[in-house]
């Protein structure tokens, strides 16, 4: 059943505890039966062989209950920093790559002559989209391409009460990603045969970049243009940070461990609450609430210490790529207005920037005739007297190396 990436809820009310969808309670309530179960099986067949004389006191239990507590909270931990790694890195990696993108354009801008410019950025919006696109598909595992379209489908869902509405999701559209202009029918044969095809792309947009700077467009100095290619490394860099959390699994013994102690708290919980608690009623309850909340709290380490991919509570990826087509598509609008009509209605006196220029350039030579005066002093002292002459020598007033600005000076600051 296809699902919505990553839920948005309102934190506020009971109305969590109705919500089926990616919720990890499901998945506890065989766990906490069958620890009911054993709890029932004690107290009716074992209790005379288990009784208060054979076990004074659950300190011995209370040990290995303080160290699964100890175990579920620290994968749980490890779990939700796997997490944010994640979404710290997507994000870097589409700011430094929506950077780069503005930076061309404004490179482009400074442009002499007729080299087809809208073209070159029409070309660039494409490769930056597509690079972007590829990215979001190899950190979730789409290595289909006709999921990189041009127009998105939209999503469509079928309410259901437990969810919010948004429980069903029409699965032949949740995968796809916009990239501008679409695909091509030669980059589709490159990168079908492509073993990376994020650093297939980055080749493409770098040697565009390159060819466009030799034939004399992004008129910068190469020292500047440089900074375009440092970032984007460093996106590349943030995309490689990114996809080790999906390449690298939580450690095995960790998780091996954790079931293992998991199985015997379930076993081991039942049967010392039965002990102590005369009431059936009572000590079923406690064994579900305790067998519960442990097994819960390892699914959830499990559920969110992988956030690439398609689970309700994966990172929204496409949401992001979204957000970054939008970021960079917006750039053709702004390179529409020149900076003389964008500017052109604001009211600059330029003659009260001349005064207030011509005023603090004689603030300055005031300051260094005081300069040189003083240095010419202390030449001509010993340095005893030196010392003393600048110990007793009143200090200047403020207002003495400066002069009083004028009324449109003052207006203009």
């Amino acid at each position: 059943k296809a699902r919505e990436e990553m839920i948005e809820y309102d934190s506020n009310g009971l109305a969590l505890l109705c919500r089926y969808t990616g919720s990890v309670f499901p998945r506890t309530v065989p766990f906490g039966a069958f620890g009911v179960l054993i709890g029932c099986v004690v107290h009716f067949w074992g209790r005379g062989v288990l009784n208060t004389d054979n076990f004074d006191h659950p300190y011995a239990h209370q040990v290995f209950s303080i160290s699964v507590g100890f175990l579920l909270v620290f994968r749980a931990n490890l779990s939700y920093n796997r997490f944010w790694e994640g979404r710290t890195q997507v994000q870097q990696m589409s700011t430094k790559w929506d950077d780069a993108m503005m930076q061309i354009f404004c490179f482009e801008d400074v442009t002499k002559g007729k080299l087809d410019s809208l073209k070159f950025r029409h070309t660039m919006l494409h490769l930056f989209s597509l690079l972007h696109g590829v990215a979001i598909q190899a950190m979730r595992g789409d290595s289909d391409l006709d999921h990189l379209v041009h127009d998105v489908p939209e999503s469509t869902a079928n309410p259901g009460c437990l969810s919010g509405g948004h429980d069903h999701w029409d699965e032949s559209t949740r995968s796809y990603l916009f990239v501008y202009l679409g695909l091509s029918v030669a980059e589709r044969a490159l990168l079908e045969k492509s073993q990376s095809r994020v650093y297939t792309v980055l080749n493409w947009v770098t040697r565009t970049i390159t060819r466009r700077h030799h034939i004399g467009g992004l008129q910068v100095p190469p020292p500047i243009l440089s900074r375009t290619y440092q970032v984007l490394s460093e996106g590349m860099g943030s995309y490689m940070q990114a996809t080790k959390i999906q390449d690298t699994p939580f450690p095995f013994p960790y998780a091996q461990l954790v079931i293992a102690v998991l199985v015997c708290f379930t076993i081991t919980a039942p049967i010392v609450i039965v002990i102590f608690v005369d009431s059936i009623v009572f000590s079923s309850i406690l064994s579900f609430v305790s067998v519960c909340s442990s097994v819960a709290l390892n699914e959830v380490a499990k559920e969110i210490e992988d956030p690439f991919g398609f689970d309700p509570n994966d990172l929204p990826l496409k949401k992001l790529h979204e957000a970054y087509a939008e970021r960079i598509l917006c750039l053709l609008d702004m390179g529409e207005h020149s900076d003389d009509t964008m500017w052109a209605g604001l009211n600059l006196d330029t003659g009260a920037i001349d005064r207030l220029s011509k005023r603090i350039h004689q603030m300055d030579e005031t300051r260094e005739r005081f300069k040189a005066a003083e240095q010419s002093a202390s030449a001509t002292l010993s340095p005893k007297q030196s010392t003393s002459a600048t110990l007793l020598s009143p200090k200047p007033k403020r207002s003495a190396d400066r002069t009083p600005l004028a009324e449109d000076d003052q207006a203009l600051v």
